[in-house]
């Protein structure tokens, strides 16, 4: 299911970047490059996009939150008015997520910042309200992660790419969904910028249950193992 999603992820990200950027000039405009709100619209766009299912999509909704505590168990706490970033409904199973933005240079991935990401998206899907969590009912925790690199660290790209491929293989888990998005003509591109940004890593976290990554039927679109 969320392979599709993120088909027309790629696809909005793409068409915005070749809308407003000229790359044998160096000169680009990056939806994913922003900030955390500017990802979650393209999701948002891509999750509108999906014909397959009945698809619905709030961002920046109001709720009552949990008033949190150290131990995250003060379940019971009067809590608070506020706002989630994001809430979308496919068929009728309905998702609602927390999302935040990083910045990694490609040239210095390593173990404990993959691990320290994860954990991110994982404190951030348990900030939705439990009362909220049953079987048609997900909390996702999103981190949204800007990939960049110098210009006179491209001849390294390939390399760093691998490793990158190497890390989402090493932490992938049942409850984690990753997917990246890389486009090739920023890596090619001309002008004389010392900073590129290729592309964006998105890991998705579930709070208390697998989520499914391969297109599956419409009627069973996510589920426990």
């Amino acid at each position: 299911m969320f392979n599709v999603i993120f088909k027309e992820f790629d696809a909005i990200h793409r068409e915005y970047a070749h809308s407003y950027s000229n790359y044998d000039k160096g000169k680009f405009d990056l939806a994913y490059f922003y900030n955390e709100r500017a990802n979650i619209s393209i999701l948002a766009g891509a999750i509108w996009r999906q014909s397959e299912y009945k698809a619905l999509v709030l961002e920046e909704y109001s709720t009552d939150k949990e008033k949190q505590t150290d131990d995250n168990k003060d379940i019971n706490a009067r809590g608070y008015r506020g706002r989630r970033d994001l809430w979308f409904c496919l068929n009728e199973q309905q998702f609602r997520c927390e999302a935040k933005q990083l910045w990694w240079s490609l040239e210095s991935l390593n173990e404990h910042d993959f691990s320290s990401a994860i954990k991110l998206a994982d404190r951030e899907a348990n900030k939705i309200e439990r009362q909220y969590i049953d079987g048609d009912n997900f909390a996702l925790g999103i981190v949204f992660i800007t990939l960049k690199i110098r210009r006179t660290n491209l001849g390294k790209g390939s390399s760093c790419l691998t490793e990158l491929d190497r890390l989402i293989a090493r932490y992938q888990q049942d409850d984690l969904i990753t997917h990246k998005l890389v486009l090739d003509e920023v890596l090619r591109s001309g002008g004389e910028s010392t900073t590129l940004y290729p592309g964006v890593l998105v890991l998705i976290k579930s709070r208390t249950k697998a989520i499914h990554n391969e297109p599956i039927s419409s009627n069973e679109l996510v589920g426990e193992y």
